[in-house]
C-alpha cells in the first residue's frame, strides 16, 4: 500500500470542492489560497462571522491575507448587512498599502446602499474613480440605488448620464434606479424620458421600472 501525503494544491483543490458543496467542516493546514477558497464559500452563503473567523487565524500565521481576502470578507458582510465591518474591512486594505481593485470597491459601495448609506457610497465612488480603478455596472448600479433611496435624484441622473463616458452600458436596473428617483421627486418628465431610452436600448422592464411609469400616470 503506497502512502501519499497530500500536499497544499491537492489540500486547495478539496477546499474548493467543499466550497461548492458547502461542506465546511473539513480541517486542513493550508497557505493563503485555501483559506480564500473556503472564505468564498462562506460569502457566497452569507456566513460573515465565519468568515472573519479565517480572516483572524489567516493573519496570525506566515501567510498574511491578501487583496482576495479582504474582497471575500467585504462581499461576506454586504450580503449580511455588516456595512461598519465591511467599512474596516476596506480601510484595512488601505492600511495595509494593498490597491483596491473594481471588486474591492464594488463591494463596500453595495455594501453601503443595501443600508441606506448613501453618503459613502458615493464617497467610496468618488475615491474609486479619483484611484483611477474603473468602474463596472455593480458599481455604478450601487450607488446609483444609493443615491435614489437617499432621495438625491438630480445626482442619480448625473451619474446614470455618466456612465457613457465610462462606456459603461446601463442595464434594467441603472434605468430602474434612475426612473424610480426622477419619480420619487415628481421629475416625471425625466423618468418618462428615460423608460423611452430604456425601450429603445430592447430592455425589459422590471417592476421598479413599471412602478415609476404608473407614477407618473
Amino acid at each position: 500500500e503506497v502512502l501519499i501525503t497530500p500536499n497544499v494544491i491537492s489540500c486547495n483543490a478539496v477546499i474548493a470542492a467543499c466550497g461548492r458543496a458547502q461542506q465546511w467542516q473539513h480541517d486542513f493546514e493550508a497557505n493563503v489560497i485555501s483559506y480564500n477558497s473556503t472564505m468564498t464559500s462562506f460569502a457566497r452563503s452569507c456566513r460573515w462571522q465565519l468568515t472573519l473567523e479565517l480572516m483572524r487565524e489567516l493573519s496570525c500565521r506566515q501567510s498574511q491575507p491578501d487583496l482576495f481576502s479582504f474582497n471575500s470578507s467585504i462581499t461576506s458582510c454586504e450580503k449580511a448587512l455588516q456595512w461598519q465591518m465591511a467599512l474596516e474591512l476596506f480601510q484595512s486594505i488601505l492600511d495595509q498599502k494593498l490597491l483596491a481593485d473594481v471588486f474591492s470597491y464594488s463591494a463596500i459601495i453595495s455594501s453601503c446602499e443595501k443600508c441606506f448609506q448613501w453618503q459613502l457610497a458615493v464617497h467610496f465612488f468618488q475615491q474609486m474613480t479619483t484611484s483611477k480603478v474603473a468602474a463596472n455596472d455593480i458599481a455604478f448600479n450601487a450607488v446609483l440605488s444609493a443615491c435614489e433611496k437617499g432621495k438625491r435624484w438630480e445626482l442619480t441622473l448625473h451619474l446614470f448620464q455618466s456612465m457613457a463616458c465610462s462606456r459603461v452600458s446601463p442595464d434594467v436596473i441603472s434605468y430602474s434606479a434612475a426612473m424610480s428617483s426622477c419619480a420619487k421627486n415628481l421629475q416625471w418628465r425625466l423618468a418618462l424620458q428615460l423608460f423611452s431610452q430604456m425601450c429603445a436600448a430592447q430592455l425589459l422592464p422590471d417592476v421598479v421600472a413599471c412602478g415609476a411609469v404608473l407614477t407618473c400616470g
